[in-house]
């Protein structure tokens, strides 16, 4: 139209045409590389998540097996402190053995 008119040159037409022919393109290209970043992002996320979970996870087993330890010990003190007591030889009066 503003050629038609006289306003403005061929050239310039094409000059413009041409920008926004690459603006387009770039704007396509960063499109595309605003979803592999999303991409990235998402898949990033999901693995920091699987890693917390795993985390949790042998946290968990952990404990478990701290808790079995556990037991396991106080039955072994409740054992020793039996032996102790059947072992201590109380006499009923006070005094000394000669």
């Amino acid at each position: 139209a503003l050629v038609q008119k006289g306003f403005s040159g061929k050239s310039t037409l094409l000059q413009l045409k041409r920008l926004a022919a690459e603006v387009r393109s770039t704007l396509s290209q960063l499109d595309r590389q605003s979803l592999t970043v999303r991409k990235r992002l998402d898949e990033n996320l999901a693995q920091i998540e699987e890693l917390k979970l795993e985390r949790l996870n042998e946290i968990v087993e952990e404990l478990r097996n701290t808790k079995t330890e556990i037991v396991a010990i106080r039955e072994e003190y409740r054992s020793a402190q039996d032996i102790v007591a059947r072992t201590t030889i109380n006499a009923p009066i006070s005094g000394r053995v000669v």
